[in-house]
């Protein structure tokens, strides 16, 4: 069993429709077994690990999408860097003869 209850909060204080009022529901949990500063203290811990993990993770993916990107120029290199074709000369009439040039 948990001692926690759930809190719909809107902000009723800005100069809003009553239809963007409704849409603006949070949902907070609230340990009714902790006092007020508690609670407020484990939610901004929360919300600042959240932020911290967040930040981790768009570093990450940065890195990983450069890595990816050099990757891919690697491989573009690499196939441009292949057997060439060369232009093919032209055969003279005395060559289908067996006669060669000296």
């Amino acid at each position: 069993e948990r001692n926690s209850i759930t809190l719909l909060l809107s902000n009723t204080l800005d100069d809003a429709g009553e239809e963007e009022m409704t849409s603006k529901v949070q949902q907070v949990e609230v340990d009714l077994s902790l006092s007020a500063h508690a609670n407020a203290a484990q939610h901004y811990s929360a919300r600042k690990k959240n932020a911290v993990k967040q930040q981790k993770t768009l570093d990450s993916t940065s890195k990983v999408i450069k890595a990816a990107e050099k990757k891919a120029e690697k491989q573009a290199a690499k196939v441009g860097a292949g057997p060439r074709i060369t232009q093919i000369r032209k055969t003279r009439w005395f060559e289908k003869f067996n006669w060669f040039v000296s």
